[in-house]
């Protein structure tokens, strides 16, 4: 397995560009003042996401911090707006403007969450000197989320709380070799709703979709299919201890886990409003993009996990995947979507490659996982290299039984070009 986990990161090498559109940070350790960016994305957090993670959730996640974005740079100056420039009077409260508009994308795109959220904005708006700064930095957040919301009408994101239907309905296809199906059988998948949906940065949803998975009939297909049934059994004996905290860590809730991350980098590396709001806008529009183009093209494949291609292995065509096993059971339990590309590569390569840009190379981070799949002996891990964090994700995924190599390998690479893309074309520091 260490032998054959190494073709993922050499097949997927950071490249130079991040160098030209990446922001030096002053890397130095301590805790500073309570940060207003940080505060409104936990409260975000907690509006968009109550209790579970679901995909249109993930996809969902830059709105807060695009409006606070927006509203920061406004005052200080500095980046590029994500939408139209907003010139702010001289001396408006910068605290102010960040938190209203925060609340504002909140209030209007989440309607069973407007009285918690107006309590809360309401308390922490107390909080900021009644004045003529305040009353301007009000009205600079207003008008940054108004634009916002404009922009994003009719978008096809989710904008309930807690399990949301599918729109449009999803269709499950007849079973046959190499077809999704859903598990438990006859429930209704996750995620089938962001084919329709507008991206944050991507000229469509499908602009980086990937070839497809690998044939049936290959090689590649064999190898992969021996690697997650030997690897990512439920009773496979390959695992050491730490391979089982591995998978068990990185089926952490992403959404938390990812402003958790941001959160303790922010406050780590020291950095302002300004800083931390580019930071949690790059980071999770990135996030966000990586998992709308990834669920396209999962929807426009529809390729079955392993659980169901080990089953029914016999009806493959595959001679090299024989023989089927009707007892096997994935490590880490399976999310119930299609295969292909793998969700978690597409997600977290676009995530890292971004703050990786963000911070203009590498950069301790340090990680918790959080409601993981089973008990983790080091809930808390840092790495001193983001391919490192990315590799180890899509080890996981074949550890705990869940994907196919080539999925992961396929799934990095449409989460590198979105980040890419996204370094190149927005949040760009001015000239």
């Amino acid at each position: 397995m260490r032998t054959r986990l190494v073709l993922l990161a050499s097949g997927c090498l950071l490249v130079s560009w991040f160098q030209a559109g990446a922001q030096s940070t002053n890397l130095q350790s301590s805790t500073p003042a309570p940060n207003v960016v940080t505060d409104w994305a936990l409260i975000a957090q907690n509006t968009i996401a109550p209790t579970v993670v679901l995909p249109g959730q993930i996809a969902s996640a830059p709105l807060a911090p695009i409006a606070m974005y927006d509203a920061a740079v406004a005052i200080e100056g500095g980046y590029r707006p994500y939408t139209a420039p907003v010139t702010a009077p001289a001396g408006a409260d910068l605290t102010a403007a960040v938190a209203t508009a925060a609340f504002r994308v909140l209030h209007e795109r989440f309607p069973s969450a407007q009285a918690l959220l107006a309590t809360q904005y309401a308390d922490y708006i107390s909080g900021i000197a009644d004045g003529q700064a305040k009353t301007d930095g009000i009205a600079v957040g207003e008008t940054v989320a108004w634009q916002l919301l404009a922009m994003r009408v009719g978008d096809g994101l989710e904008t309930c709380t807690g399990t949301c239907s599918s729109n449009p309905p999803y269709v499950q296809p007849p079973p046959g070799p190499g077809v999704f199906e859903p598990f438990p059988a006859g429930s209704t998948p996750f995620g089938a709703s962001l084919r329709v949906v507008r991206p944050w940065t991507m000229s469509s949803a499908d602009q980086f979709r990937p070839e497809g998975p690998s044939a049936l009939a290959s090689m590649e297909y064999a190898d992969n299919w021996t690697e997650t049934r030997d690897w990512g059994s439920s009773t496979s004996t390959l695992r050491s201890s730490y391979d089982d905290d591995t998978a068990r860590f990185w089926q952490s809730q992403t959404y938390f886990q990812n402003r958790d991350t941001l959160q303790r980098a922010a406050t780590q590396y020291q950095l302002n409003v300004v800083e931390t709001a580019r930071l949690f806008a790059m980071v999770f529009t990135a996030s966000a993009d990586g998992i709308i183009g990834c669920f396209d093209a999962k929807y426009h494949y529809l390729s079955w996990r392993p659980r169901h291609a080990i089953w029914r292995a016999d009806t493959d065509g595959n001679p090299l995947t024989e023989p089927a096993d009707t007892t096997w059971a994935p490590f880490v339990p399976t999310p119930n979507h299609p295969e292909y590309p793998a969700a978690h590569a597409c997600n977290s390569y676009a995530f890292f490659d971004a703050m990786h840009a963000f911070f203009g190379g590498d950069t301790p981070i340090t990680i918790e996982t959080i409601n993981p799949a089973g008990p983790v002996s080091t809930p808390v891990r840092t790495y001193t290299k983001f391919n490192d964090i990315e590799k180890e994700v899509a080890d996981a995924r074949v550890l705990g039984g869940m994907h196919f190599r080539h999925s992961l390998m396929n799934g990095a690479q449409l989460g590198r070009k979105v980040a890419r893309n996204l370094v190149k074309n927005f949040f760009q520091e001015l000239p």
